[in-house]
């Protein structure tokens, strides 16, 4: 009796793997049956991939003072050596940088960015697989992950203020390049290139397009996943980056499943896009904190009311402000966590440290909050948003010693970042 009730505890364990059910989590039937309530193995792959994004924040060098500053700030070998780094078997093969198109006066460029309007690019993310077959065999396949983090610089919050519709251009088909219109200033992050640059010239899109093409070559005769993770303008960016790449398998005649996890993402393009993200049946999972004020811009009056929303592209067509959402919902509720203070201060409820929180204790609609073990002062390193009576400082997240190293001669200098050999902005002023 005993050996007939483990038997069939292993079988059920197995058909609740990730092994078996990997492309439902990937959302093979659009998550249905697996968000209310929250199946567990989905959200602890949704945490993973955000905690991918959130290392895209965490790593970027934004220190005026650093002679690595708009760089990461550790190499691809170096990354995961950082011992509060899991790797999940995942090795980074490219580092993606994103120029910007900000048309302003070089004195302008000089007070909104002192140091990286002179090397025209900035680490925005990577690409990493999964190279460990004993996580390919956890994993049910081998997975691609395009990671972006979200607005850092001051030229790139310029790039997000450009908040009208534009055509995409990525289709061959000259009416579809018309017809399907998303954000000008996500798009320019993606695609802007400075041909006259002596390096990092190439743009995202080029870097994103030619890394995936190789890794498919690489493993064409292998089960393949392909997921991209970001949060705000890095999640509006992951959706771009999915569209391109889904456009690029089209043309292939591959059958890859190509997943987006977005978190805290702003509207990205009008409704033409949308349909076309569905018809190139790339899923897109949006988490949404309920108070994050992101998720409902751009577009006319921040409405989610379809019917006005239609009304008025009949009245208005010609203005160029009509987005549309693509994908799967997913709700989180600030307020539905005990460790997190109520406040109005809508930049504390946008960041995705309280999104991975958030979605830690996430049950399901109308479930209390039930933390899985997530370390809750993980939300205070770029906010103060923990209730006092946890004792957790705010803004506590730095780099040890601010990136400064004792030399052989024990002076202290910058440390040296080892470059990789294929680094577009190794050799940068």
């Amino acid at each position: 009796m005993e050996e007939v009730r483990g038997f069939v505890m292993e079988e059920a364990k197995k058909a609740d793997s990730l092994a078996v059910m990997w492309r439902e989590i990937q959302g093979a039937n659009n998550w249905e049956g697996l968000l209310d309530p929250f199946n567990p193995i989905l959200k602890k792959e949704v945490i993973k991939y955000g905690e991918f994004a959130q290392l895209c924040y965490d790593y970027f060098d934004c220190n005026a003072y650093s002679k690595n500053y708009g760089k990461c700030r550790y190499s691809r070998r170096e990354w995961f050596q950082q011992e509060e780094v899991p790797s999940y078997g995942y090795e980074i093969t490219k580092y993606v940088y994103a120029c910007t198109h900000v048309h302003l006066p070089r004195y302008f460029l000089r007070c909104l960015a002192p140091v990286t309007w002179k090397s025209e690019a900035t680490w925005m993310g990577f690409i990493a697989v999964v190279k460990e077959k004993e996580k390919i065999e956890r994993l049910g396949r081998r997975d691609i992950v395009v990671a972006w983090r979200g607005s850092e610089t001051s030229l790139e919050w310029v790039e997000d203020l450009h908040n009208w519709l534009v055509p995409a251009g990525f289709e061959d088909e000259e009416e579809d390049n018309e017809s399907i219109m998303v954000e000008s200033g996500f798009l320019n992050v993606y695609t802007a290139e400075i041909k006259n640059a002596k390096h990092n010239h190439r743009s995202a899109r080029e870097l994103v397009l030619t890394e995936i093409r190789r890794l498919l070559q690489e493993h064409k005769n292998e089960e393949l996943s392909i997921t991209l993770c970001g949060h705000s303008l890095g999640a509006a960016l992951a959706l771009l980056s999915a569209y391109d790449i889904g456009l690029m398998v089209a043309n292939l005649k591959c059958h890859i499943s190509i997943t987006v996890f977005a978190f805290g993402c702003p509207r990205v393009g009008n409704k033409t896009f949308v349909d076309r993200i569905d018809s190139l049946n790339i899923k897109v999972l949006r988490i949404v904190n309920v108070n994050d004020m992101v998720t409902r811009v751009p577009g006319i009056m921040l409405n989610e009311n379809i019917q006005l929303l239609n009304f008025l592209k009949f009245v208005l067509d010609w203005i160029p402000l009509f987005y549309y959402h693509a994908g799967v919902e997913i709700y989180v509720d600030s307020e539905s966590s005990p460790y997190l203070k109520h406040t109005r201060n809508l930049v504390f409820h946008h960041s995705l440290e309280v999104y991975l929180h958030l979605l830690d204790g996430s049950i399901g609609e109308g479930k209390a909050f039930r933390s899985a073990g997530r370390d809750p002062a993980l939300v205070n390193k770029y906010c103060d948003l923990l209730v006092d009576k946890l004792f957790i400082p705010p803004y506590w997240w730095q780099e040890a010693y601010k990136g400064l190293v004792k030399n052989e001669e024990g002076r202290w200098s910058q440390r040296n970042r080892e470059e990789d050999s294929d680094d577009d902005t190794s050799q940068c002023d």
